[in-house]
């Protein structure tokens, strides 16, 4: 009886009603309940979370949303195979010690590399341009140096054509029914699967979400490759040619 007795009193003061003595008066109680309601809000251990509303995030958090976390490994597969192939062209070199007309000359180089027939060989040839676009990050000692060798090594692989190079790549993926046929007979597809289209279309991602905006560095011939660029995707939409 006690309990129930308990119960009626605190009941009483939820709601305010009642006469007896030590009972509120009417209308404190719902005074009470917003107090208490206002105290349990304070002690929540959760933060405010404060969202940004816009077309996309910075350029840095875009692209470290590109991958997932079993792609770690692919990083140094990447940078492998760019420096097993500049050290037959470059022995004595890295990267970032060439000058401008020596990188276009290898960027081309590797462009035309694509057009082997063999995989194996063609798969080696788009992770050492995903590497360039990357940032050739293993000859850099920075995040701010990776992200200036990015832009600048994306714009030589624009100026290349590139980004058409792999639209074609892309395409021949796509019209691949023999391997589309043998990924949807598999019991379960794995991450080698996709590893032909996730390097193309890595690559394109980078190339598309480094030129979105336009650099306080940029030189007046990035500025214009830049404006064609984006022009020419309005024009002629990738998903015509797919």
């Amino acid at each position: 009886m006690e309990a129930s007795g308990a119960l009626c009193v605190n009941n009483k003061l939820r709601t305010g009603v009642g006469g007896g003595a030590g009972s509120p008066q009417p209308g404190k109680g719902r005074e009470y309940n917003r107090n208490q309601r206002k105290d349990s809000e304070g002690c929540s251990e959760s933060p405010d979370l404060e969202f940004v509303y816009a077309d996309a995030d910075k350029w840095a958090a875009e692209l470290s949303e590109l991958y997932s976390y079993t792609e770690g490994p692919e990083f140094q597969s990447n940078r492998k195979c760019f420096e097993d192939d500049l050290r037959l062209h470059v022995p004595d070199k890295k990267w970032t010690d060439l000058d401008v007309s020596q990188q276009r000359a290898h960027t081309m180089r590797l462009l035309d590399a694509l057009e082997v027939t063999a995989r194996e060989k063609r798969l080696k040839v788009a992770r050492a341009i995903l590497y360039v676009a990357q940032g050739t990050f293993g000859e850099c000692t920075s995040e701010t140096e990776v992200q200036t060798w990015q832009r600048h090594n994306v714009f030589l692989l624009l100026e290349a054509g590139a980004f058409n190079a792999l639209v074609e790549l892309l395409n021949m993926e796509v019209e691949n029914s023999a391997a589309c046929s043998n990924a949807v007979r598999k019991p379960a597809i794995s991450l080698a699967d996709s590893t032909d289209l996730r390097v193309l279309l890595n690559i394109m991602y980078l190339m598309v979400d480094t030129l979105r905006e336009e650099g306080e560095a940029d030189s007046e011939d990035w500025k214009t490759m830049r404006q064609t660029f984006r022009a020419e995707l309005g024009m002629n939409p990738i998903s015509d040619g797919i």
